[in-house]
């Protein structure tokens, strides 16, 4: 992620990465809701998922894009992260 973010040519750009990595974590926390199993790590994800979703509202808010263009009109578990795709640093 820093990567994208080193590689906006501007504020502007800079926070489009940080909507999409808001949006990407929304996205996998709602994965995450439907693979846990484990009461606490559900009730945890749960109480994430809404504060990642708040952070990308604020973030639309500062791009001012309009809201049509900035979120799918449901979140759905297509724009989740995959772990093989962030390997630990070795």
């Amino acid at each position: 992620f820093a990567a994208r973010v080193r590689g906006a040519p501007d504020e502007r750009a800079a926070l489009r990465v940080a909507l999409a990595l808001e949006n990407e974590a929304s996205s996998t926390y709602l994965f995450a809701l439907g693979s846990l199993e484990a009461t606490a790590a559900l009730q945890l994800a749960a109480s994430i998922l809404p504060v990642e979703s708040q952070h990308a509202v604020v973030l639309a808010a500062l791009v001012a894009d309009a809201p049509r263009q900035t979120f799918p009109p449901f979140e759905t578990q297509d724009r989740a992260l995959k772990p093989d795709e962030f390997p630990a640093p070795s």
